[in-house]
């Protein structure tokens, strides 16, 4: 005959087994029939039932370019083009690297760093 494990979930009282207490948290072993019956009343689980494992949280998705001051959906090709993939890469960037995409000059190179480094709440950045 198999045994089985199980846990209480509750304190129980067994008629079964000659009024056995069980207090939650306790494990103790039965015949297949009495552990069936008790986790199938909800005051016991298999002991020996492996834990479900938590599904890791998806990574979130990457800002866009375009929540970045001044850039649009075609300056966010063109900057890509560049390896300027990520709002972190412009927050990183200097002026002197953007200045010589056409269209940027060094306003708008100084003003899409300022917003890049906004958007990640970065402060400053100092290259190594």
């Amino acid at each position: 005959m198999k045994h089985k494990k199980v846990k209480f979930l509750l304190d129980h009282i067994s008629p079964q087994s000659g009024n056995s207490h069980y207090k939650a948290g306790q494990t103790a072993t039965f015949r297949d029939t009495a552990s069936d019956w008790l986790v199938d009343n909800g005051h016991a689980e298999y002991a020996d039932k492996p834990k479900p494992t938590p599904e890791p949280a998806p990574e979130p998705a990457p800002m866009p370019l375009t929540v970045i001051n001044g850039v649009g959906d075609e300056l966010a090709g063109v900057l890509k083009n560049r390896g300027f993939v990520h709002v972190v890469d412009l927050a990183i960037a200097s002026v002197n690297d953007l200045i010589p995409i056409p269209g940027i000059g060094a306003k708008k190179a100084e003003a899409i760093i300022k917003s890049a480094r906004q958007n990640l709440n970065v402060i400053s950045v100092v290259k190594t």
